[in-house]
């Protein structure tokens, strides 16, 4: 969204955000997500990336790369114990 920040949707708020492997030993990985500047507040990277896990049905998201320049990247991955792996 240009011109004001990046919402988050109702179950990206949900989504574990972190930047240590450890916390995604024992999840499925769903795929990559990133996100794309320009950002005008400072967690919209952040919020669109956790949007994009959120549309992928992750609960967590590991973040992989920051920038404010090319945009910021992570893994979603599913680490509740009741989907199957």
């Amino acid at each position: 969204m240009f011109g004001s920040c990046v919402s988050l949707a109702p179950e990206a708020e949900k989504i574990k955000v972190t930047s240590n492997g450890a916390d995604i030993a024992n999840c499925k990985i769903l795929g990559s997500v990133k996100s794309e500047p320009p950002y005008v507040g400072p967690n919209d990277g952040v919020n669109q990336l956790r949007n994009n896990a959120a549309a992928l049905g992750a609960d967590t998201l590991l973040l992989t790369s920051s920038g404010a320049i090319r945009g910021q990247t992570g893994m979603a991955y599913r680490c509740a114990a009741d989907i199957p792996k």
